[in-house]
């Protein structure tokens, strides 16, 4: 069947639509058609399909590689293919675009560059770190209780026993103040071969301390043998005999001498 070609006379004689008739299905009607299944004779009406968005395949875009990139890689002494795979482009796009383009294709215009980049990573000022700032110290507040410092005793100076004996026999003929104008006079002017001569080169004021002040005796071995020796000949005993025998034997063996040193 052809499409109908349009009268306008039917257009003309037209008017409206037509009556409405409305209808009430029984209810024995409606038990017919509801829960009934669908006959095979329907028809499933036209419907269009929304429309889905198309996803755009995103295009692989060039990687950006920066010479300084590169030549940063190449002074770390990394080969050429090495170095591109670090920058995310192969080999073959390396040499054909990308060293062209930095006028660096061949190794030795690509050894300069490298030396020029080291020369200006050296140049660049180094960021120091910042000086952490002094830690606040909490000030406490305590109780200061004077301290008061123990009176120094007199100083007893040590001297040997021949100073001793020298101080001694002079304080037989004079007292203690003539004694220290007479030294302080010639320290040493003390006539040799006299028990005195033990004083010269003693200094003044060692001489007035131990004056003043008092001293102690300070003996040489020898002089604590002598002595040892002879706080043994106040008791008589076989022992005390027998150790004086024993330290005689001892000093001739390790060829010692000790002057006074008598049974």
């Amino acid at each position: 069947m052809g499409t109908p070609i349009p009268n306008w006379k039917n257009e003309l004689s037209s008017q409206g639509q037509g009556n409405v008739k409305t209808y009430t299905l029984s209810p024995e009607e409606l038990e017919k058609i509801v829960g009934k299944p669908i006959p095979k004779s329907h028809v499933k009406p036209l419907s269009f399909r929304a429309k889905t968005p198309t996803i755009k395949e995103e295009k692989p875009t060039m990687a950006k590689a920066t010479k300084n990139d590169y030549l940063k890689l190449r002074a770390e002494a990394l080969s050429r293919p090495d170095a591109a795979k670090k920058l995310g482009i192969t080999p073959s796009s390396l040499n054909a675009y990308w060293l062209p383009k930095w006028d660096i294709r061949s190794v030795e215009a690509e050894e300069v560059e490298i030396a020029r980049y080291k020369e200006s990573v050296k140049a660049e000022p180094k960021d120091e770190p910042e000086p952490a700032a002094p830690a606040q110290v909490a000030e406490v507040a305590a109780d200061i209780t004077p301290v008061t410092q123990p009176e120094d005793g007199p100083y007893k100076p040590v001297l040997t026993k021949a100073e001793d004996e020298a101080i001694k026999w002079l304080l037989t003929e004079w007292d203690k103040q003539s004694l220290l104008h007479e030294h302080a006079a010639a320290p040493n002017g003390w006539q040799i071969g006299t028990q005195a001569e033990a004083l010269n080169g003693m200094s003044v004021w060692l001489l007035a301390q131990a004056l003043i002040s008092g001293y102690t005796v300070e003996l040489t071995p020898g002089e604590n043998l002598i002595e040892m020796f002879a706080e043994s000949r106040k008791v008589v005993s076989d022992y005390n005999q027998g150790w004086r025998a024993g330290a005689r034997s001892a000093l001739k063996i390790f060829g010692i001498l000790i002057d006074g040193l008598v049974e």
